[in-house]
């Protein structure tokens, strides 16, 4: 009954309905008509988070390995799993040389943890917990990585362009939007471990390259998903409806 009320609501009632990226409203199209979606991308206040940034935490490692970081959940759909077996991919390949950080709890993590032994990775995985200044420890990553099934527009990765911090994705949801086809960060097709390793190594081994993607990321997050553009398109979203001049 509640599901039924929220789409008559929304097909009847609700002018518009506002959808945070385009993969999302061409999913509402299914029900709803084209006249009554708005797109409004999610946006982040980047000097603000510059500022949390600057928060002096302790490094998770004190090693000149790439560090590759995850922030969120630890629960199925995140596929943390699949995580830790790109890191076996990448310790077989060139042992020493990668760090693997997930930050964040979950009810998945007795069985991550499992895992991790079971591949021999105690060296190579780390899990860090809830920490309280996570942006301070996204910028001391080399690249975020997020393996998840589905997504929306996650907020980590608007955060690790706008600290120039390179993401490396499965192209789900509407990351592949956020990250302009991949001109602007990584993105990976399914999910199969040996094919994530080789793109880390890619951007591992290219730092000019991987510096000018960081660059044209954190030019994309200031312009096109800052919480000042987000303001910025309600108000004229809200004049539109109200006839204001």
């Amino acid at each position: 009954m509640q599901l039924r009320l929220d789409w008559l609501c929304a097909r009847f009632v609700q002018s518009p309905v506002v959808c945070v990226s385009h993969p999302l409203e061409t999913t509402l199209l299914e029900t709803l008509p084209a006249s009554r979606l708005r797109v409004v991308a999610n946006g982040i206040d980047v000097a603000g988070l510059a500022r949390l940034a600057g928060a002096r935490v302790s490094p998770p490692d004190d090693t000149h390995r790439f560090r590759i970081g995850f922030f969120g959940r630890l629960t199925p759909v995140k596929r943390v799993d699949l995580i830790i077996e790109i890191a076996r991919c990448l310790e077989d390949d060139s042992p020493g040389t990668y760090g693997v950080f997930l930050f964040g709890e979950g009810p998945s993590r007795p069985a991550l943890e499992h895992l991790v032994r079971e591949r021999r990775l105690e060296h190579v995985v780390r899990f860090m917990g809830f920490v309280d200044e996570p942006a301070a420890y996204l910028r001391a990553m080399d690249a975020l990585l997020l393996t998840s099934d589905h997504e929306g527009v996650p907020m980590i990765v608007l955060e690790a362009m706008a600290l120039r911090v390179h993401v490396i994705s499965r192209a789900v949801g509407a990351i592949p939007e956020v990250l302009d086809s991949g001109r602007v960060g990584s993105l990976v097709a399914g999910a199969d471990p040996r094919e994530y390793a080789r793109v880390i190594a890619a951007r591992c081994s290219s730092a000019r390259e991987t510096a000018v993607m960081v660059e044209q990321a954190y030019q994309r997050v200031v312009t096109r998903y800052s919480a000042a553009r987000t303001a910025s398109d309600y108000i004229s979203l809200y004049t539109s409806l109200t006839g204001s001049p």
